[in-house]
């Protein structure tokens, strides 16, 4: 994941006048990590653990975020909300201001890649999150998730996660928009209205095949009708097969 050195180190809190700050400091001599207490408490450490300090590129800081549960209104939604870093400026571009459809995955065993609408956590969203007392501040890749699809993406344990190999990328093809999206749906009744919709654009072509059969080429009749079988079966795979 790029790392350049990985050391041990002994924690230790820093003083109250530099709780604000989103530092860690580490002296050289005898390789100590000073950290503020949330970033301790976040980190799930304790005063004096020995723990392992990695320096990461830049480039794989694209790839680190953050992960906590996404509000009660989003609980069943297909809907993520990201505050990307500025390290990820191409993804700020693509979500900020618009609707979009994402596919987020892992690399870690079991994990599945999932499609879902991304949305920008602006100002007003974060305001949500402070009014419970959680404010989420630097420089950071933040993203919150419904339990839905974190159980699909294998991410467990107690939030918050930090999850090094998540990557959130835009789809913008009609078999994302159409298919994947709806089958990943926390909602049955998004599934089976959408597989329903598909089944039915493929009667659509059985239908057109047979109603001008004796108009048609041959050629033109047998796309019609292998047409519409494979697009039925996908409507119908999508519709019987879990997540």
């Amino acid at each position: 994941m790029g790392c350049v050195k990985c050391i041990n180190c002994e924690v230790h809190q820093i003083l109250k006048n530099y709780q604000p700050l989103h530092v860690v400091r580490i002296r050289a001599e005898v390789f100590k990590v000073f950290g503020n207490k949330r970033f301790i408490v976040s980190l799930k450490i304790k005063v004096y653990d020995r723990v392992e300090v990695e320096e990461i590129q830049e480039v794989d800081l694209k790839s680190l975020y953050s992960v906590h549960p996404a509000l009660s209104d989003d609980s069943n939604e297909g809907r993520i909300w990201i505050k990307p870093s500025s390290y990820n400026e191409d993804l700020i571009k693509e979500i900020r201001n618009k609707r979009c459809i994402v596919c987020v995955k892992r690399k870690t065993k079991g994990a599945k890649s999932v499609y879902n609408e991304a949305l920008y956590a602006d100002a007003f969203y974060l305001k949500k999150w402070k009014e419970r007392g959680i404010e989420f501040a630097g420089d950071y890749n933040f993203v919150f998730i419904n339990g839905w699809y974190r159980r699909l993406l294998g991410i467990k344990g107690s939030p918050p996660w930090i999850i090094r190999d998540l990557k959130i990328k835009r789809r913008r093809n009609p078999y994302a928009l159409l298919y994947k999206y709806p089958r990943n749906h926390p909602q049955t009744l998004v599934l089976t209205s959408s597989m329903l919709g598909i089944i039915g654009v493929g009667l659509g072509f059985l239908g057109a095949a047979f109603g001008f059969a004796s108009l048609c080429p041959p050629i033109v009749f047998i796309v019609l009708v292998i047409s519409g079988c494979a697009i039925i079966l996908l409507g119908v795979i999508g519709l019987i097969s879990g997540r």
